[in-house]
């Protein structure tokens, strides 16, 4: 990994970096500035050593990259500027002065979430679908659907932001018509615990598989409690491809039910049952959420601690190995019950299409 705990800042080409944000198991994000303008903060995304080795890493970089400068959204961190660097790619984007979900759903770092109210959580929900709802309709700049899924949403990659403003980050394994071909066979992309079944089946995906992943966050934010998360990363993904949910106790207001009845309607283990889009979920759960629902929303923001660190070395974000999967393709050639598994779901499915034709 990375040495940088250092303390002094260091300069990166045209950018001092200030500050270590957070890191990853490919990548740096560091808070710096551009040495002509040095009252203009930005976060930096720059490659790790090993990482810069492999071809098709640096490739969906720079691919996520291109696609970070056709998105233009409030809930989408603002695209600044690429390059390269001595041969290390990076991009720089808007710095959000927010705290990740999974702080705020973990304040005190333990793997069990705190629960949210149910308003804060409606607010949340609307926020991330509002970003879905556009992502997911985005066109290129010469107005080519791009088809874009993000893969990834999960606590780590969503930002609670001043007055309950939500904002979904980390485009890195987004997967968009033109981004190029990213997942090879037999490899699934994402945090074993956030993916959808047809993710984990390696089937084609549609917008619908980051409205089950965003199920499971706001499950997991309401009832304190983690949905998916085995023992082992095979067994979440077991799970995960199972969907099923527990039951939870009644809720006691029409707000929570319906809210509890939404996030249902997202974990619908098959995509046609599930809301057909990021709208869709936004327009159900804002009136539950409402201005109050922000402002408990921006409370548990404000209340989530700080983590101390020492200059040059603080790590906003740290990475859970076990929710962590990037290229699995080994691990899951290691047990073929889960693929003898997978295989016969793809082959009731296919029985079923039949039969619904016949």
């Amino acid at each position: 990994k990375l040495e940088c705990r250092v303390a002094e800042r260091r300069r990166f080409g045209p950018y001092v970096l200030e500050r270590r944000l957070s890191i990853g198991g490919t990548a740096a994000v560091w808070q710096a500035h551009h040495v002509d303008a040095p009252t203009e903060v930005v976060a930096l995304k720059r490659l790790l050593p090993h990482a810069e080795e492999h071809p098709d890493i640096v490739g969906m970089f720079r691919a996520e990259a291109e696609l970070l400068a056709q998105l233009t959204h409030p809930g989408v961190a603002a695209f600044r500027d690429h390059g390269c660097v001595d041969g290390s790619p990076y991009l720089t984007m808007e710095l959000l002065s927010g705290t990740p979900l999974s702080r705020i759903m973990r304040p005190a770092g333990g793997e069990r979430p705190m629960p949210m109210a149910g308003g804060a959580v409606a607010a949340l929900g609307v926020g991330v679908a509002e970003v879905l709802g556009y992502i997911h309709c985005v066109r290129s700049r010469s107005g080519d659907a791009l088809q874009l899924v993000h893969r990834d949403v999960s606590p780590q990659n969503i930002m609670v932001c001043p007055g309950g403003a939500v904002s979904l980050i980390d485009f890195g394994i987004a997967s968009y018509v033109g981004g190029g071909e990213k997942t090879k066979t037999g490899v699934v992309k994402g945090k074993y615990a956030y993916m959808s079944p047809e993710q984990v089946r390696r089937e084609p995906l549609d917008g619908r598989s980051d409205i089950f992943s965003l199920g499971i966050v706001l499950w997991e934010a309401f009832t304190g409690r983690r949905l998916f998360r085995g023992e082992s990363q095979i067994e979440s993904m077991q799970r995960v491809e199972a969907a099923r949910v527990p039951p939870i106790a009644p809720a006691a207001n029409a707000g929570d039910r319906e809210l509890l009845a939404t996030i249902m309607a997202c974990l619908e283990r098959e995509p046609n049952a599930r809301p057909p889009d990021g709208a869709t979920v936004a327009a159900r759960l804002q009136p539950i959420a409402g201005q109050a629902g922000l402002g408990a929303l921006d409370a548990a923001r404000a209340s989530a601690p700080a983590v101390p660190t020492e200059e040059g070395a603080i790590d906003l974000e740290p990475i859970d190995d076990h929710d962590e999967g990037s290229d699995v393709t080994s691990t899951i050639a290691q047990h073929p019950d889960l693929m003898a598994h997978i295989a016969a779901v793809k082959a009731q499915l296919e029985a079923n299409r039949n039969e619904g034709s016949s």
